[in-house]
């Protein structure tokens, strides 16, 4: 009678004969009927994932609550297309406070101008405007042109010329300066200054408020299908903290899968590929990437792009992908 330490490395034995029979299996392509693999070519079980820039999440910005949800899981949306509003009320009212101040600080700003300002200063002030401008340009160019001299990238008369222009757009802004100092004098000028900085201010804060408002929007920042959404009136979700959906744009599709080193270094980026799922369905696609660096199961991880434009494979499914045999 045969010992139970004996039975144990029996059986053992017939199971590993058997994984082995299995990975064999595994690796072996599949036929045009959709039976079992036999030949040459290679072929790896793989997962179908959204292509890189293609999966977009649905999370909230603030701690305001829902106030409309616009989509539903399955429908397909437009990239910019609203999904979530969220309660706005207050944010409004800022933009709406921030435009009042606005309004006025430009009313101000108008008054004061008419007040302190006559033909003579006017005609003053847009020649200075004028040279400003033209100096600021000037600097811009003879800086860029001065870096590329130094680095031997243009010729010394190219430099020449740009500081020439510089120099004499300097000397034009403080002929300009100058006049328009005589005429409105240091305290009026620093009254118009300030009230610049009050409308530029006032401009900001605006524009601070407004995206403040736009951020109780949710909107999908990718065209495609919301796959999944977890949301109603008067839910509040903190944001970094919580994820309320997703938007997949299934049309093009990522499929990974593991295999050996040695064959991993006859794949190519644009490599043939074919994904299969089922025995019916096969879809073309390309390699777009293969890893650099074996994992601890000993396996190289291959990336495949298939057009999924025909819907004819599902997220996450299980799939097997066959690459052509390599070239003797």
């Amino acid at each position: 009678m045969a010992r139970p330490t004996q039975l144990l490395i029996g059986g053992g034995v017939v199971l590993l004969a058997f994984g082995v029979a299995g990975l064999y299996r595994v690796s072996q392509p599949l036929p045009a009927d959709g039976s079992e693999p036999s030949g040459a070519d290679s072929v790896f079980p793989g997962t179908i994932e959204p292509a890189p820039g293609r999966l977009a999440t649905l999370a909230p910005q603030t701690m305001q609550p829902i106030r409309d949800v616009f989509a539903r899981v399955g429908q397909r949306v437009k990239k910019g297309q609203v999904v979530i509003q969220q309660d706005d009320d207050e944010a409004q009212a800022a933009v709406k406070a921030k435009e009042a101040e606005l309004i006025g600080a430009r009313a101000r700003q108008a008054k004061l101008r008419a007040e302190l300002l006559g033909t003579e200063k006017d005609q003053a002030i847009a020649p200075h405007r004028a040279a400003a401008a033209e100096l600021q340009e000037a600097k811009k160019t003879f800086d860029r042109v001065e870096n590329l001299f130094r680095q031997g990238s243009v010729a010394e008369k190219t430099y020449r010329d740009a500081r020439t222009e510089h120099t004499r757009a300097v000397e034009k802004e403080r002929i300009a300066q100058d006049k328009l100092s005589s005429i409105l004098g240091a305290p009026v000028q620093r009254q118009l200054e300030e009230a610049e900085a009050a409308v530029s201010l006032a401009e900001a804060e605006l524009e601070k408020a407004q995206a403040e408002a736009d951020n109780q929007v949710i909107r999908a920042r990718v065209d495609g299908v919301v796959s999944w959404l977890q949301v109603s009136p008067g839910l509040v979700g903190r944001p970094g903290c919580v994820v309320w959906g997703e938007i997949v744009d299934a049309r093009v599709l990522s499929v990974s899968c593991e295999v050996p080193p040695a064959r991993a270094a006859q794949l190519q980026r644009d490599q043939a590929a074919e994904v299969h799922h089922g025995a019916a369905v096969r879809v073309p696609g390309k390699v777009v990437a293969v890893g650099n660096s074996v994992a601890r199961n000993g396996t190289v991880t291959v990336y495949v792009e298939i057009d999924n434009s025909e819907a004819r494979l599902p997220l996450h499914a299980p799939v097997r992908i066959a690459f052509p045999a390599a070239a003797p």
